[in-house]
């Protein structure tokens, strides 16, 4: 199993000594995060990393950690909290841990059947973390006013070429 790198420049969360009911680091919550992704280490020495994601313009929200701190490559994804992106109850699979460092690392990945998606409907679907998906929707939002704003050269622009089309449509 590659275990998940995770770059230094992530914001680090801290858990203190909290602990889920069976062991997991499953108890964190969205709005404890102040990024999209944060690291931290628990009390007794596994990494875990938490990713807000949004895949077809749902919100998901999924930790992953290191089951045990002498044994780097198992990983699994935990949470009680919202729609999970994979099913990784079990230890994490090698196509997991590089999906997850792909989020991490700012890519906009489609989601295949080797994923194993928590929900089969997201095969075939595109998914970014939280940062991305938002700096899409202002780089959309931009587009449409630009777009078809008369305010806007660009508007302008696409209107007189327009006009020009039904014009010699009719010559």
């Amino acid at each position: 199993m590659i275990p998940i790198k995770i770059p230094i420049h992530i914001p680090t969360l801290y858990i203190d000594n909290l602990f889920g009911k069976i062991g997991y680091i499953d108890f964190i919550k969205p709005k404890q995060l102040t990024s999209s992704i944060m690291k931290g280490i628990d009390s007794i020495n596994r990494r875990f990393i938490v990713i807000k994601m949004n895949i077809d313009n749902k919100h998901l929200f999924q930790t992953f950690f290191n089951v045990h701190s002498d044994c780097e490559g198992l990983w699994i994804g935990a949470g009680l909290i919202g729609i999970h992106l994979i099913c990784a109850r079990v230890v994490m699979t090698d196509f997991q841990f590089k999906l997850i460092e792909d989020i991490i690392n700012d890519k906009v990945i489609k989601i295949e059947e080797k994923h194993n998606p928590n929900i089969d409907s997201f095969i075939g679907k595109y998914v970014s973390n939280e940062k991305i998906y938002n700096a899409c929707l202002k780089i959309q939002k931009a587009w449409r006013l630009c777009r078809y704003n008369p305010n806007y050269k660009m508007c302008e622009i696409v209107q007189m070429n327009n006009y020009k089309d039904i014009v010699n449509s009719y010559i």
